[in-house]
C-alpha cells in the first residue's frame, strides 16, 4: 500500500502518542479506516509482516502500530496525522486519494508539519 511507502519514506516507524493533549509523537501519519483494517489483518501474519517491513526499512526495522492511538480520547492526534498523511500522498503520488479508500480529512486548528525532507 501508498501508505506503508509514505512512512517508510520519512522513516516513521514510531507507534503514535496514547496520551491526549501530550505533544507530538515520533509518529506522523495515520491510515483511514480501511488501511488500518488491512494493516491489523496483515499483523496476524507476522512473519510477512516483519519481511513488507525489511523490504521497505531495511533489516531489523518494525513500522509500530498501536491499536490504543485510535481510541476516542486520541482523536485529536490521529486528526492531524490523517491530515498530513492526506497531504503527504497527493504531493508525493501526483494523484488524488481514492474516495473508497479514504475518507475526507477532518480539518483541525492543529498545524500540518511541511518538513518535505525524505529519508532515502
Amino acid at each position: 500500500s501508498r501508505f506503508f511507502l509514505l512512512k517508510a519514506l520519512w522513516r516513521d516507524s514510531e507507534p503514535p502518542s496514547t496520551t491526549p493533549c501530550s505533544a507530538r509523537s515520533g509518529c506522523r501519519f495515520s491510515p483511514s479506516a480501511i488501511v488500518d483494517l488491512i494493516w491489523h489483518e496483515l499483523l496476524l501474519f507476522p512473519g510477512q509482516y516483519m519481511r513488507l517491513c525489511a523490504t521497505l526499512l531495511g533489516d531489523g526495522e518494525l513500522i509500530d502500530h498501536d491499536p490504543r492511538a485510535g481510541s476516542a480520547a486520541c482523536s485529536e492526534q490521529r486528526d492531524a496525522r490523517y491530515l498530513e498523511t492526506v497531504s503527504a500522498y497527493t504531493r508525493i503520488f501526483k494523484e488524488d486519494l481514492l474516495e473508497e479508500v479514504w475518507d475526507e480529512p477532518v480539518q483541525s486548528d492543529t498545524e500540518v508539519l511541511r518538513d518535505d525532507r525524505l529519508v532515502c
